[in-house]
C-alpha cells in the first residue's frame, strides 16, 4: 500500500522515465477525486486540509516560504492567488507542505559581535576588581555654567552632553569610554608604544629588576616610593605588613567580602593600576577624560593644544619634557594633566575663541575628581602646578584656588618622595628622563610655592632639603637635561634668600613696621641692607650662555622683583601709611630703581620676544606691584620726597604701561590678567590724579 496521502512511487518513477502522462484538467480533477475521499475518511494531510477548506470557504492562511517539494528539486515555488498550494504540486497531484522558513543562523559578523560583548563584560568586571570601589564620581551642572545665549548656543551639544551626564550613572559613561581610542593622539615620531608602555616610566615604583631594553619583557614592581622610611611609624607598619602578612593566614569577619586599610595584605602594596599598561587599559576603557568624551575637543584639536603648550607655556614652566610627555602618553598616565593642559591652552588657540571659558570648567572638575579619587603620580602633581600658575578668572579674590593647588601639589610631591635623591642607576635615555622628571617637578614646585608665599607675605610651605640645596647639581648632571633646567637653580637660591628674610620680618610686630625712628626701624634697615646684597651677589653668580631673551628675562624680572619686595619694607618703615612725609627716605631710590628696572626688562625685553601672552599670572602680578607701588608715590603725601621730574616719568610710564596690558598683543580676552591689570591701574591712576585736583582744606 502506499502511504496515507501520497502518490505511489512506481507512478512518480514512470513520469521521470518518460510515461505517458495525462492533461494538466485530467490530474486535477484525479486530485479532487482524491482529496475528497480522503476527507470521507478522515485521512485528510494537513495541505490537504487547507485545499478543501479553502473550496468550503473555511481555509486558513498557508505559512510564508517554499514548499518542500519545490525546495528539493530546487525550483521557483509559485502559488496561485489564494490557492494553498502550488502551481507545481498541483500539476503532479503531490502533497504541497510548507514548512516555514527555519530559524537563521547567525553569520560570522553576529557571532564575532556576540564574543566581543562578552570579553567586555568579562574585561569590565576585571578592571572593577582592579580599580577602587570608593570611588566618587562628580559631574559639572551645565546650568551653573556662566555663558550668555551665544555661547550657549555654540555649545549646544556639549552642554548637552554635560546635562545627560550629570544625570547618567556613572557606568553608563564608562561603557561609551571604551569606544574610544588613544593612538588617534598618537605622533609618529615619538616613543614607540613598546618604550611607552615599559615599566621604566612608572613614576610610583621602585624597580626591583631593570632589564636591558628588548622586545617587553615586564618588571615586576614590589615597593612603593611614596612609603615613609621605617623609622617612622608608618612605616615600620609598612615594613611588617609586606614582610609578615601575606594575607594567607588572614580570616575575614562573617559577612565581609575583603578586607580594607591595614588589615588588608594589599594596603601597603602597588596598585594594578602602578603598571602602566594595566593603567592605559583602564584609562581607554573608563577614564577617557570628559573634555573628550562630550566632543569639546576632538583628538587632533588635542594634538594641536598640546603643541601650544610646549612652545608657548612651557619656556615659562620647564615642567614637562617632550620627549616623554606627548598628548598620547599623557593622556594613558594622567587623564587629569591631560585635560588641564587642554584647558589652559584652549585659551590661546585662536581657532576657537571660546573655547577656554568651558574647557576650563572640565579641568576644574577633573581637580576636584582627582584630589578625591586619583592615581597620586608625577603627573597628578604637574597637573595641580599648572592649575595654580595659570588661575581661573574669579571675580573675588576670596574665590582664587592657585595658593591651594599649590599646597596640594606640594603634598603630592612629598609624599612620593620627589624631594629624596635616588640611588637608581638608570638603564636608558627614557629611564633617565624619568628621574630628571622627577627631580624637575619637586624644583619646580619649590619656585612655585616660594614665589606665590611671597606674594601673600607668607612662609613657603616647602623647606630646604638635599635637591633643594644642591639644585645646581640636578640641573647638570645628566646629558639628557632639559635647556630649560640651567635657569632653575638661580630661581631657587633668590627663592631661599627672600624664605628667610620673610621669616626673619614675620618676627617683626606689623604695627612696628610703621613706627618711624624706632629701634625696630633701624634693625629692618639693617635687614634690608643684608639682605640686598646678597641678592646683588646671586644676580651677579648668574651666567647663561645662551640666547634665550626670554629665560634670560625672566630671572633679571624675578631678582628685581625680590629687590623692590625688601626695599619696600625700609621704605615702609620709614614712612608709614598715612602721615605726610616730610624727612627724606633712605629707600626711596632704591624702590624707585628697583620698580623701573623691573618694569624695563618685561617692556624691553621679556616682551619683545612674543611669547608674554602665554606668561603664567606671576608675571602679570609682579607688573601690576611695580605700577601701583610707582602710582603710589604720586600721592600728594610724597610732595615733599619726590620732585616734579619723578612724577612726570613715573607718570608717563604708568600710562604706557597701562596701555601695554590692555593691548591684544598681551590680553586673549576681557579677563585675562593683563586687561584686568590694567582696568586695576587705570583706576588707581585716576583716583591719585583726582587727589591733585581736589581743593585743598
Amino acid at each position: 500500500m502506499t502511504p496515507t496521502g501520497s502518490i505511489s512511487s512506481s507512478s512518480s518513477l514512470a513520469f521521470f522515465a518518460g510515461t505517458p502522462r495525462s492533461s494538466p484538467f485530467a490530474e486535477a480533477q484525479a486530485v479532487n477525486h482524491h482529496l475528497q475521499d480522503r476527507e470521507a475518511n478522515g485521512n485528510a494531510g494537513p495541505s490537504e486540509r487547507r485545499q478543501s477548506e479553502k473550496q468550503t470557504g473555511t481555509s486558513t492562511a498557508r505559512r510564508p516560504g517554499a514548499c518542500s517539494r519545490c525546495k528539493k528539486l530546487k525550483m521557483k515555488c509559485v502559488f496561485a492567488p489564494e490557492n494553498p498550494t502550488c502551481s507545481r504540486c498541483s500539476l503532479g497531484g503531490h502533497q504541497c507542505q510548507v514548512e516555514g522558513r527555519k530559524p537563521r543562523t547567525p553569520g560570522q559578523r553576529e557571532f564575532l559581535l556576540k564574543q566581543i560583548r562578552e570579553k567586555d563584560e568579562t574585561i569590565a568586571k576585571l578592571l572593577s576588581d582592579l580599580t577602587s570601589t570608593t570611588s566618587t564620581p562628580l559631574s559639572i551642572n551645565s546650568s551653573r555654567i556662566a555663558l550668555n545665549t551665544e555661547e550657549r548656543d555654540v555649545h549646544g551639544d556639549v552642554l548637552a552632553w554635560m546635562e545627560k551626564r550629570h544625570s547618567s550613572s556613572s557606568r553608563s559613561i564608562a561603557k561609551a569610554c571604551a569606544v574610544f581610542d588613544t593612538s588617534q593622539l598618537e605622533d609618529e615620531d615619538m616613543w614607540s608604544s613598546d618604550e611607552e608602555d615599559d615599566d621604566s616610566s612608572s613614576e610610583s615604583v621602585e624597580r626591583v629588576k631593570i632589564e636591558p631594553r628588548e622586545p617587553p619583557t615586564r618588571v615586576k614592581a614590589t615597593r612603593l616610593l611614596s612609603l615613609p622610611d621605617e623609622g617612622a611609624p608608618l612605616g615600620f607598619l609598612a615594613k611588617c605588613s609586606l614582610k609578615y602578612n601575606s594575607g594567607v593566614h588572614t580570616t575575614l569577619p562573617s559577612g565581609t567580602e575583603s578586607l580594607f586599610g591595614i588589615a588588608s595584605h594589599l594596603y601597603f602594596q602597588p596598585s594594578p593600576c602602578a603598571d602602566l599598561d594595566v593603567r592605559r587599559i583602564i584609562v581607554e576603557r573608563e577614564m577617557i577624560p570628559e573634555i573628550l568624551m562630550s566632543g569639546l575637543i576632538t583628538p587632533d584639536e588635542g594634538r594641536i593644544l598640546f603643541d601650544i603648550f610646549f612652545e608657548h607655556i612651557n619656556p615659562f614652566l620647564s615642567l614637562l619634557d617632550e620627549a616623554i610627555h606627548n598628548a598620547a602618553s599623557v593622556l594613558r598616565r594622567c587623564p587629569f594633566l591631560f585635560t588641564v593642559v587642554c584647558a589652559v591652552s584652549s585659551r590661546y588657540y585662536s581657532e576657537r575663541p571660546g573655547l577656554y571659558k568651558l574647557a576650563i570648567h572640565f579641568a576644574k572638575a577633573s581637580a576636584a575628581s582627582a584630589f578625591i579619587d586619583g592615581w597620586k603620580c608625577v603627573e597628578m602633581c604637574q597637573a595641580y602646578i599648572i592649575l595654580a600658575a595659570y588661575g581661573v578668572p574669579t571675580q573675588r579674590w576670596e574665590e582664587s584656588r592657585s595658593w591651594t593647588y599649590t599646597g596640594i601639589a606640594a603634598r603630592i610631591a612629598v609624599e612620593l618622595n620627589l624631594n629624596s635623591t635616588s640611588n637608581i642607576t638608570p638603564v636608558d635615555e627614557r629611564h633617565e628622563r624619568e628621574l630628571l622628571n622627577r627631580y624637575r617637578t619637586w624644583m619646580i614646585c619649590s619656585i612655585l610655592d616660594g614665589s606665590l608665599s611671597l606674594e601673600m607675605g607668607k612662609s613657603s610651605v616647602i623647606r630646604e632639603d638635599e635637591v633643594i640645596r644642591n639644585s645646581s647639581h640636578w640641573c647638570s648632571s645628566s646629558k639628557f637635561q632639559h635647556p630649560l633646567d640651567a635657569d632653575l637653580p638661580v630661581l631657587i637660591e633668590l627663592i631661599r634668600i627672600m624664605q628667610r628674610f620673610m621669616d626673619i620680618m614675620q618676627n617683626f610686630d606689623a604695627h612696628a613696621l610703621q613706627v618711624i625712628g624706632t629701634t625696630t626701624s633701624r634693625d629692618i634697615s639693617n635687614i634690608v641692607d643684608v639682605f640686598e646684597k646678597e641678592l646683588r651677589a646671586s644676580g651677579e653668580r648668574y651666567h647663561r650662555d645662551t640666547q634665550e631673551k626670554l629665560r634670560i628675562g625672566m630671572v633679571s624680572y624675578f631678582l628685581q622683583y625680590c629687590r623692590l619686595m625688601i626695599f619696600s619694607y625700609g621704605f615702609r618703615s620709614e614712612t608709614g601709611d598715612t602721615a605726610p612725609v616730610s624727612r627724606p627716605s633712605l629707600y626711596l631710590a632704591p624702590c624707585i630703581d628697583a620698580a623701573f628696572s623691573m618694569l624695563s626688562i618685561w617692556k624691553d625685553h621679556m616682551l619683545t620676544t612674543g611669547h608674554m601672552k602665554y606668561a603664567p599670572d606671576f608675571f602679570f602680578v609682579g607688573t601690576g606691584f611695580a605700577g601701583a607701588f610707582l602710582l603710589k608715590l604720586l600721592h600728594p603725601r610724597f610732595t615733599s620726597i619726590l620732585g616734579p621730574d619723578e612724577r612726570t616719568r613715573i607718570l608717563h610710564l604708568e600710562n604706557v604701561l597701562i596701555k601695554l596690558l590692555a593691548s591684544d598683543e598681551l590680553a586673549v580676552d576681557d579677563q585675562h590678567a593683563p586687561r584686568l591689570y590694567s582696568v586695576f591701574l587705570g583706576g588707581f591712576l585716576n583716583s591719585v590724579l583726582s587727589l591733585w585736583e581736589a581743593p585743598s582744606s
